[in-house]
Order: C-alpha cells, then structure tokens, then sequence
C-alpha cells in the first residue's frame, strides 16, 4: 500500500502561547491560531458553521488549493471526539428545555460525520464519504482506508483529514484524568489537518506515504519487534530512515521509555517531537505526517530520504507511518 501527498493544509496552534489551566492542575491548552476564513466561506455560510467545521473546511480547501487539482474522489475524516461544541450545545438544551422544542441544528451538526458531510456538500462532492472515529488512532484508520482505496484504483484523487477541538468541558475531563492516572503535567492540544493523495506520483518534488500500522497497548519488547516487522514488510531497513517525528507524552511511565527503545531500532534519525508544537488530542497524528512530510520535501535535493512517525497517546495508543521523500527527476 502506497500514496503520494499532492497537497497539505493545516490550522493548528503552532507557536501560539499555551495556556495554564490553573497554577495547581497541571494541565495546559494549545488552541489554534486561526486566519481569516472570508477567503474560503461565504459570510452567510460562515454564520451556520460551527468553529471546528471553520477550521477543518479551510484546512481541506488549503490542501486542494495546494495539490492544484480539482478532482476529488472522495473525502474521508479522523475525528475521535467529533463536534464536540455542537454536542455539549445539544444536550445542554435539551436538559434546560427538559427534551422539549429543541433547535435541531445543533443534533445534526453534532454527529462525527459531519466533518465530511459539510466539506462534501460545500463543494458538491458527490464520491465515496467516510469518518473514523477510533479514540486516538481515528486518523490513522483513514489513512489505512485511503491507502486502500489508492491501491486499488491510482487515478483518483482522495480528500484525507482529521480535526478535533478543545472546548470547556474537555478541560475538566482532562483535569480529571490526569487525577485517575496521576499524571502531574499535561498539555491537550487541538487542530484541523487535511492531505490530498492519490496512487499516482505527481510531477516534481513530493512525499510518499509507503505504509501505517497501529497497535493497541503493546509491552516494550513487543513494540520493538513490531517496529523492526513494520520495518521489514517495508522491504527498508532502520539505519536507512535519516528522520522521525516522535510524539508521545514522557508523563506516562510506558513513553518514558520509547524513545531509548526506538533508537535501538532506527539508530541514525534525527528526532524531533511534535507534540511540544500540536499538545496532545485525539488526532494529533495527523499534525505530525504534515509536520514530518515537510521536513522530508524541505531536505530533499537529488536523492531520496526516508522518515516515520511513530505516534503514541494515553501510553497505549501506538503507530508507525512510514513516508519517503521522492526528489525530482532529471
């Protein structure tokens, strides 16, 4: 399995400031800066969507704007908590209004699939639709499923992204988490990031997606082994790979060690570690393959590099996605 990236676009906090929830909680916020989307949404339009549908449809129109294509096959969505402002907006009412006379707006706009919905009704997409909403590997699913679909018909053009937002009420259940875990630090992140790819290789400098892999709560030397059998059934070996984009939470005793684990395997990367940019939140892996696909095309001149995510979440959340920069050819 295989695609290329043909186009990124991403709202995510960046470097804007992190917020302290209170000097004794430990938990801090990353939030998006957010641009002016009067270039991508109608005034009117704009009125009607909440602020995660804002940022994911100007995400996905700067990644189509950037692949220079106009043919999209399909759209297919991360989220692991969805819209959760039109949720929270949803059953607060129907508590107050004790389930009578409700605006129906915020219930249809509240489901996980929305994302994808919206995006495909604004600009009359008409193709395959799909959302994944697997907790902290819901992104890597559909990119499992794009990676699939390119496979099995290179010609077409497949709309990829992820989105998932920090509001209130996701705060107090972090803060409560951290209590059940004991986690003394924490910061939760929030961010919209969508790719255009397709089975074909474009012309001129681009990224290719080789494979992913997820895995749920594995032990250190399984992970390991998973890793070098990832490797392997990528016909690469570890001392090839000259990038990797690490994200994992070193507050949670299983990350503390990772990053030693992963070094016997991949003993020649330079790592960096994106979850310091995005903090931590349901999809923030796909933060890290637009973060990790950057750097590849931007130190690539006449020979190709390799690079890998490995993302990790809540110490039990793992997953390798393997990218290799192709250069352009004389």
């Amino acid at each position: 399995m295989a695609a290329y990236i043909l186009g990124m676009g991403k709202i995510s906090p960046g470097e804007s400031a992190i917020t302290e929830m209170g000097s004794s909680s430990g938990l801090e916020t990353r939030t998006c800066q957010e641009p002016d989307y009067g270039q991508w949404i109608d005034g009117k339009q704009m009125r009607r969507l909440s602020r995660i549908l804002k940022m994911s449809y100007a995400a996905a129109s700067m990644a189509i704007a950037d692949s220079k294509t106009s043919e999209i096959d399909g759209v297919i969505v991360g989220t692991g908590l969805g819209c959760m402002e039109d949720t929270q907006s949803f059953l607060a009412k129907m508590i107050e209004q004790n389930e009578f006379a409700l605006n129906p707006t915020p219930f249809i706009q509240s489901t996980h699939n929305t994302i994808a919905g919206t995006i495909a009704l604004m600009r009359g997409y008409r193709g395959y639709n799909q959302t994944y909403t697997q907790n902290f590997l819901s992104f890597e699913q559909a990119l499992v499923d794009v990676l699939m679909l390119a496979n099995s018909d290179s010609s077409k053009n497949y709309l990829l992204g992820a989105a998932d937002e920090i509001i209130p009420a996701l705060v107090l259940i972090s803060q409560r988490l951290m209590k059940e875990e004991n986690i003394s630090k924490m910061t939760i992140g929030e961010g919209a990031c969508f790719f255009v790819l397709s089975g074909d290789k474009p012309e001129g400098l681009c990224c290719e997606i080789i494979d992913v892999e997820t895995i749920f709560h594995p032990k250190n030397m399984d992970l390991k082994a998973r890793l070098e059998q990832f490797l392997d059934q990528c016909g690469i070996l570890g001392v090839q790979i000259e990038l990797l984009a690490l994200g994992s939470v070193s507050t949670f005793g299983s990350d503390m060690t990772l990053q030693g684990l992963v070094k016997q395997v991949i003993p020649q990367a330079a790592i960096s570690h994106f979850k310091d940019q995005c903090g931590e939140y349901s999809s923030a892996g796909s933060y890290g393959l637009s973060s990790l696909a950057e750097q590849l095309m931007e130190s690539t001149h006449r020979s190709a590099k390799y690079g890998i995510l490995i993302n990790v979440s809540l110490g039990k959340y793992y997953s390798f996605t393997l990218l290799r920069s192709c250069p352009v050819t004389a």
